[in-house]
């Protein structure tokens, strides 16, 4: 089952599920490239607001081909023809990527068709389920706090469940008082503009990869979290709600999960390293040992955040209203980042077994971080 990925998960190889994955694992989908655009390769830090949304539309691409694809071993999936509506979905609606919860609801649907569940109720219940949410808008704010009455209880327990199935995930989640969700919105909405302020492509990516974020707080558990993201999520994010978070800390915590599902996409259909999952190395952003696809996302992660705040700290704050109260607070952020970082550097140098991705990968993040000082400057 899924194993956790810094504080992100994806799948890992497993045959029963490679016919319909579109991420990590191969795929017997491919994709055209969307008219007019050109990634190529990652290269400079830069290139990935030009990057992002052409991954993107081929995510959302290879979703379609696989229902479509699902839906000639399903006669249920055939009467539904959901193929034809998220095609319809995708052509009226190019720029939009599809929501979090759609692609949820296809790894369950893909989950159930290849276990032969193929005339279940609960299949049923998934199929209408999409059908409903296909042309559903995205939340106004971005922001929903978990369990939010707008949706039924059993669709919060599938996304829990979903991140529950690497096995170290918190035991339950509850949502956010009224009172807490409208603070956490207002906070979030005033770090987005000035991330917004401090660096716009960044900005414009978070946009399509961070549709939504779930304000939660873990019950039941010693397990605790700060955020959490998964593959397949996408555009998605839990958000530990349990303490404040001064500016500073609130922008790591989301540019951080930002982070994962930018790498996710990056790495939609090519692994990061040929290391298994079971092969685990200590780094200092996590306590418990992590598999090489792990350290790569922390190290992915800590150099997107670093690029953030010494950007900040370089002059970017000037003239923004959140200068005074964030300056205090970068140096330190910077110095923790580039720890975070170069444990995470050691671990992949010593041990990973890179795929060209993978190698891609690494070089941005050490431009990112710039290891040139201890405070990353």
């Amino acid at each position: 089952m899924p194993a956790v990925l810094g504080r992100a998960r994806a799948l890992p190889d497993k045959p029963a599920l490679s016919s319909y994955s579109i991420g990590l694992l191969s795929s017997p989908v491919t994709v055209t490239e969307q008219p007019g655009a050109n990634p190529g390769q990652l290269g400079c830090a830069t290139r990935s607001q030009a990057l992002v949304p052409q991954l993107c539309w081929q995510g959302d691409q290879s979703l379609l081909a696989s229902l479509l694809e699902l839906e000639r071993q399903s006669p249920l999936l055939q009467a539904a023809d959901l193929g034809e509506r998220v095609r319809q979905r995708l052509a009226a609606q190019p720029a939009t990527p599809l929501s979090p919860w759609i692609y949820l609801i296809y790894y369950r649907i893909g989950q159930a068709v290849l276990s032969g569940e193929r005339q279940s109720s609960g299949l049923d219940e998934l199929l209408e389920w999409m059908a409903t949410e296909l042309p559903l808008p995205p939340e106004p704010d971005g922001v929903l706090s978990f369990q939010h009455p707008s949706r039924p209880a059993w669709q919060w327990r599938h996304l829990l469940e979903l991140f529950q199935e690497g096995g170290d995930f918190v035991a339950d989640l509850t949502g956010v008082e009224s009172a807490v969700a409208a603070r956490w919105r207002m906070e979030i909405g005033a770090v987005r503009s000035l991330i917004a302020a401090v660096d716009p492509p960044l900005h414009q990516c978070m946009r399509r990869l961070q549709q939504l974020g779930v304000l939660s707080r873990p019950l039941g558990s010693a397990v605790s979290f700060g955020g959490a993201t998964s593959f397949f999520f996408r555009g998605g994010s839990l958000i530990n709600c349990s303490a404040s978070l001064k500016p500073a800390r609130l922008i790591e915590r989301l540019v951080h999960e930002y982070a994962h599902s930018e790498l996710f996409v990056i790495g939609q259909d090519s692994r990061l390293c040929h290391n298994e999952d079971s092969e685990r190395h200590r780094v200092l952003i996590r306590q418990d040992p992590r598999p090489m696809h792990g350290i790569i996302h922390s190290l992915y992660v800590t150099g997107r955040c670093a690029e953030l705040f010494r950007r900040m700290q370089n002059g970017g704050l000037d003239g923004t209203s959140a200068a005074e109260g964030l300056q205090e607070d970068i140096k330190p952020m910077l110095e923790r980042l580039t720890t975070l970082g170069r444990s995470s550097l050691a671990a992949v140098q010593g041990h990973a077994r890179l795929t060209d991705r993978g190698a891609e990968v690494v070089a941005v993040s050490l431009e990112r971080l710039d290891l040139k000082r201890p405070d990353g400057r």
